[in-house]
């Protein structure tokens, strides 16, 4: 399969630059893993790409990726296929995999800052801090019966009073978590993030976010 220029379909050539800019060896040499004589295996590095495109694009499920990437050879090209497209079962296992892999995902993820800082010299001199609640996929009446027998299936989501997203003078009960954000204010690009459960008050999290992020990159 040829690359297909993104002139005449969508506009991604920026998105190309980007994505070429972030180093993803050390995330792809994790989920490829050790090479199987015999095994033919899907290339990892273009179904990253696709996932952080899908990100960026707003595609909000695997199905609609895997839906976008057949009919745009733009996003194809982009992502970096140059053959058929993998199974939605094989995506499925290499997103969940990526899933399990936090510490190397945060690691990327400032690797990715400390470039951007390079390239953007007043990256964090002006920071907005929030904190949002994320629903839980699971269901809170279940019961886990190995880690929580006697509490609720996620262990770690709590409920918590929010604005309702129909009725923002309503409140509505949420089952989750809250993320806790620092960001670029000038540009809305996230630097650093505590994931609590939903309950917790934002304001303690407020300066060790600030402090681990000024330990962990010099430029902040």
């Amino acid at each position: 399969m040829q690359p297909v220029p993104e002139s005449g379909f969508s506009d991604l050539r920026d998105l190309r630059s980007a994505l070429d800019l972030i180093d993803l060896d050390e995330l792809v040499a994790a989920l490829e893993g050790p090479r199987r004589v015999g095994r033919r295996v899907s290339p990892r590095r273009p179904m990253l790409r696709a996932y952080l495109a899908s990100r960026h694009l707003g595609i909000g499920s695997l199905s609609a990726l895997i839906a976008r990437l057949n009919n745009d050879p733009a996003l194809r090209s982009v992502a970096g296929f140059t053959d058929s497209l993998p199974s939605y079962a094989t995506f499925w296992r290499v997103f969940d995999r990526l899933a399990g892999m936090p510490e190397l995902i945060i690691r990327c993820c400032d690797a990715i800052l400390d470039r951007l800082a390079e390239l953007v010299p007043d990256l964090g001199r002006v920071v907005a801090v929030d904190a949002s609640t994320v629903e839980a996929y699971a269901n809170p009446n279940r019961k886990h019966t190995v880690r929580n027998p006697d509490g609720p299936a996620d262990a770690d989501a709590s409920w918590t009073k929010k604005n309702s997203a129909r009725d923002p003078s309503q409140q509505e009960w949420v089952f989750g978590y809250k993320a806790h954000v620092v960001a670029d204010g000038k540009r809305d690009v996230p630097l650093g993030m505590v994931v609590t459960t939903a309950k917790s008050n934002d304001s303690p999290f407020l300066l060790p976010l600030l402090k681990g992020l000024a330990s962990s990159h010099s430029w902040f």
